[in-house]
């Protein structure tokens, strides 16, 4: 049971499921695929394929085109087969694949997107195992349009956004009141109280993928200011005040959830226009979160929450469930950092780190968020986002990169006070203390202000870094070469002109053992600190007398708890440092970059 087959052996199975992919689609009624190749194709969302030619993307381009075209000639093998292929090259680079975008845009603005709404069909092929539930209900045609092609879409369209959204985006507006008023009484009055079966089902499915692709063009701002003009939003808090939503256990019908969750995000969006969050709260919109946020459905409780954030600042301070909250905010930020267009699920990053900025002047939240494995490293990953290449960049990209940079400073500020923790994490991250020292440069005042604060905090903390570097000492110690010989104490009466603090390294020790001897070969009088167990209290004295302390600076000093200890005490001192570079290619940077500054290297 536990052997794995020949047949199944990871190379050839996915070599067989890319030859499968490429195969035309009349001979896939006579081929017998391999069961796991099968299982596969259904669940192919993560597969990034190994060899993606001109030639796959040309033949697939042509093959969604005949999509936008057809319709009474194309099989359901066929949409099945080209919507397969689709979502694999979704997750491919941009650059890889962007020559599929044209062909993906002719089939959203075909007139079968909005056919396909006017009659929903059914799979009626077999059931697979492992498949999901709402997708199988749909023909594979539905989730062609309605799934795949808008999937490529969200990933694929950045650097054409804003031509898209006033395109396609307009033409969504319009075809959305045909959709809602043919779907949407499913879920309101009397007829939402009705069981749902595999019909009703499928429709909801269509209802939320329709939401999603508005929420994807509400991310553009002239695209939400059409919303003023429509009954979308009069529709939206309809189904979301419906009282057969939610039954006694607050349990959200599983059908009806992926509803919510795109309507929600969908006025969390619209809510960064001052208009229209001024309608949201008339609506009573606070009202509805209320009860949704304790709903048992974790990512309806997360925007719930953000959406109550953003209609009363004074929200946080009843917050339902931090533990759960603190994780879900956790997996957005960390998977929107990762994205081009800084944004995830339909929410952009720096609108959801303004929230959670106010979220974190709730003690049990922030407590959350530090204790959780990726609490404080996601908004370190925010800080040290760059701005886009000049080529690809524009004043609102930088403007949004600000303030992701702003609220991240801000939030990681908060989150530093809470002990020690907190510090010991962000002075052990050395991107992390470059990017804040250029952010304490900033002309943006709250950035600037926030990130000083950051550093006087780490720079206070001698304790704690004195003590680890203690502890790291004591293990150093214990395999150090040099551990039998007695260190000279300092000699107050000798006029030292200079002291040398180096590393344990052997190169490091043959070098600074050089330059002692030439110094002294010149007449200089050196003071250089065995690495003994004493090392750090007698360079403390030697560092007290205020003479010029040289650095042997390489990749094990900048690792070195000891050597840390000695040039931050040093530069607490005011003693004048001379940086040597004694380690080929080595920059200086992190914590070292920090204490030195811009002091010349040699």
């Amino acid at each position: 049971q536990d052997q794995i087959h020949e047949e199944n052996e990871p190379m050839k199975l996915k070599q067989a499921y890319i030859e499968h992919l490429e195969e035309p689609t009349e001979k896939l009624k006579d081929k017998t695929v391999p069961d796991i190749v099968r299982t596969t194709r259904e669940r192919d969302d993560n597969i990034k394929l190994a060899t993606l030619n001109e030639t796959y993307i040309t033949n697939l381009s042509r093959d969604v085109e005949e999509l936008s075209r057809n319709e009474s000639s194309i099989s359901p093998a066929k949409y099945k087969s080209v919507g397969q292929r689709v979502r694999v090259v979704t997750k491919q680079e941009t650059k890889e694949v962007e020559s599929l975008l044209d062909p993906i845009l002719k089939c959203l603005n075909s007139s079968f997107y909005l056919k396909i709404f006017e009659n929903i069909e059914l799979n009626h092929g077999k059931v697979i195992s492992g498949t999901i539930q709402t997708n199988r209900s749909l023909a594979a045609r539905h989730i062609f349009f309605m799934r795949e092609c808008p999937e490529f879409l969200f990933r694929h369209d950045y650097k054409r956004r804003k031509e898209i959204a006033n395109s396609l985006g307009q033409k969504m507006l319009e075809h959305t009141k045909t959709i809602f008023n043919q779907h949407l009484s499913i879920l309101i009055e009397e007829e939402g109280k009705q069981p749902i079966d595999e019909m009703k089902a499928a429709q909801m499915t269509a209802l939320s993928y329709h939401i999603k692709l508005l929420n994807h063009f509400t991310l553009i701002r002239s695209i939400r200011k059409d919303f003023l003009s429509l009954s979308i939003i009069d529709q939206i808090l309809k189904i979301l005040q419906d009282r057969s939503l939610i039954d006694r256990d607050q349990i959200i019908n599983e059908a009806k959830t992926a509803v919510i969750e795109q309507s929600l995000t969908l006025l969390f969006s619209l809510g960064q226009e001052k208009d229209i969050i001024k309608v949201l709260r008339k609506k009573n919109l606070f009202d509805i979160c209320l009860k949704l946020r304790i709903v048992k459905d974790r990512i309806i409780r997360f925007i719930s929450q953000i959406l109550l954030t953003l209609l009363d600042k004074d929200a946080h301070k009843h917050i339902h469930e931090p533990y759960s909250l603190s994780k879900t905010s956790i997996e957005y930020v960390d998977k929107a950092v990762k994205e081009t267009r800084k944004s995830y699920q339909g929410i952009k990053l720096h609108r959801l780190l303004k929230n959670l900025e106010i979220m974190t002047a709730n003690d049990a939240f922030t407590e959350c968020l530090l204790e959780a494995k990726e609490g404080i490293t996601v908004f370190i990953k925010c800080i040290c986002i760059k701005y886009f290449d000049e080529k690809d960049s524009d004043r609102e990209n930088k403007e949004m990169i600000n303030r992701i940079h702003n609220s991240a400073v801000s939030i990681i500020w908060r989150i530093s006070s809470y002990g020690p923790k907190p510090i010991s994490k962000l002075k052990a991250n050395d991107l992390f203390i470059d990017q804040i020292l250029i952010l304490s440069k900033e002309k943006v005042e709250n950035t600037k202000r926030a990130a000083d604060g950051i550093i006087w905090r780490l720079g206070n903390e001698d304790k704690i870094r004195f003590e680890k570097s203690q502890k790291k000492r004591n293990q150093e110690n214990k395999t150090d070469d040099d551990q039998v010989i007695e260190p000279k104490e300092w000699d107050e009466s000798i006029p030292y002109d200079l002291l040398i603090s180096y590393s344990n390294k052997t190169n490091d020790k043959i070098i600074s053992g050089k330059i002692y001897n030439r110094l002294i070969l010149k007449g200089y009088r050196v003071y250089i600190e065995k690495l003994g167990q004493h090392r750090f209290e007698l360079m403390q004295k030697a560092i007290d007398s205020k003479k010029p302390i040289l650095v042997c600076l390489s990749s094990a000093y900048r690792a070195s708890t000891v050597c840390m200890a000695e040039i931050e005490y040093a530069s607490k001192q005011s003693s004048p440092i001379i940086p040597v570079i004694v380690e080929a290619k080595f920059n200086i940077q992190g914590w070292l970059k920090h204490l030195i500054g811009e002091k010349k290297n040699y």
